[in-house]
């Protein structure tokens, strides 16, 4: 039995654990993964590793290295909230994780069924009410306070139909571990040659008025409606084929600027060229003549008018539609709607909806919509995939 005893192995001594590599080296590792999916995998390995890799300074670094957030989906106001991407889009994947982790019916809003009621009795003196600011995927909401009275008093009761609120990107927080400053926007058309504005910022808590715009000739009815574009802080509004209206946030006031005359092409929008310069999108109705193109025009100079524009790149339009419709847009993308006008078998078919990337230029299709689904304009959901994506408010 001793022989024996004497025989068995010692049993090797308990290994000492490997040191925790510090976070720079870690963040240095991440950013060599140039696909968020890869860097959202790599932050579900553990809490250590999720930690760094959803800082909003690193992931600041990332998206600045690799280019914005994937674009996961469109954003619809009501009960047909969030729209994923579908295979065999790149994103199709992250973005059926986020319908899962999300809730897009905000069932998590305070009184939810109430707020529901409230959405379907739509009323004119509601115009001003407060209203919710909410994170679906984190499930979190803040109330935004009503406008005060003595703004509201500017505004006559028969044109309290014609408000439209909606948030304005949100600014980067001071303080990387409080989540970023938010505004919320409403503008109001007054008659046929006035509109105004009103800005609520969650860091002051308060409200505050434009300077008001006044048109020396007359605006078309609902101009500020829902389909407007954000570029360089300022939101636009097309009110004629050869001008926008341009609402500047950090300086609260309104002006104007000419756009170049384009014919055959009506649909129109201003986004960010580089360096600068805006850049034009233009590209077809489904109307006569039929251009199946698209137009991308650019500022030679950085000073806005008729002069500085110039014609920078034609590109086919893809599929066999006649035109396109804008359904959503971000800084970096167009989501568009193809209009088949000229074919009426293609009418019957469910319609492949496409995405322009404003850097490349490319399109590419990310989801069908059956053919009796009444399309409307929505938001582009463009973010980090979950775990990645901090809590926005």
């Amino acid at each position: 039995m001793a022989s024996a005893a004497r025989r068995r192995i010692a049993a090797p001594a308990a290994a000492a654990p490997l040191p925790a590599l510090p976070d720079e080296i870690l963040e240095s590792i991440f950013l060599l993964l140039d696909d968020p999916a890869d860097l959202a995998r790599a932050a579900s390995a553990c809490t250590c590793f999720r930690r760094v890799a959803t800082a909003r300074p690193f992931l600041r670094r990332f998206g600045s290295l690799h280019g914005p957030p994937p674009l996961l989906g469109l954003l619809f106001g009501g009960p047909d909230g969030f729209r994923a991407a579908d295979p065999p889009h790149r994103s199709a994947k992250d973005a059926r994780a986020l319908a899962r982790a999300a809730d897009f019916t905000f069932s998590f809003l305070p009184n939810h069924q109430q707020a529901r009621r409230r959405r379907r009795r739509w009323r004119a003196a509601a115009a001003f009410d407060d209203l919710m600011v909410c994170d679906p995927l984190h499930r979190r909401c803040v109330r935004v306070p009503s406008v005060p009275n003595e703004l509201v008093a500017s505004i006559p009761p028969r044109d309290r139909n014609f408000v439209t609120p909606f948030l304005a990107p949100a600014a980067a927080a001071e303080d990387d571990n409080e989540p970023p400053a938010f505004s919320v926007i409403r503008t109001c058309q007054l008659g046929n040659n006035k509109v105004v504005a009103f800005f609520f910022g969650s860091g002051s808590g308060s409200w505050h008025a434009a300077t008001p715009y006044m048109s020396l000739s007359t605006l078309p009815t609902g101009c500020i409606g829902f389909q407007r574009y954000y570029v360089r802080g300022c939101f636009h509004w097309m009110i004629s084929s050869t001008s926008e209206l341009v609402l500047d946030t950090r300086e609260m006031k309104f002006s104007t600027i000419s756009l170049p005359p384009i014919d055959g092409l009506p649909h129109r929008s201003i986004f960010e060229r580089g360096e600068g310069r805006l850049g034009l999108i233009a590209f077809g109705d489904g109307g006569w003549p039929f251009r199946r193109i698209c137009e991308i025009w650019q500022q030679n100079s950085g000073v806005v008018g008729t002069q500085d524009w110039q014609l920078y790149k034609t590109i086919p339009l893809p599929g066999y539609s006649d035109g396109m419709d804008i359904q959503g847009e971000d800084d970096s993308y167009f989501l568009l709607r193809p209009i088949q006008a000229s074919d009426y078998i293609e009418l019957l078919r469910p319609r492949q909806y496409f995405v322009l990337d404003l850097k490349t230029l490319l399109f590419e299709g990310i989801f069908s919509i059956d053919v009796g689904y009444r399309a409307r304009f929505g938001h582009l959901y463009v973010s980090f995939p979950p775990p990645l994506a901090p809590p926005s408010i």
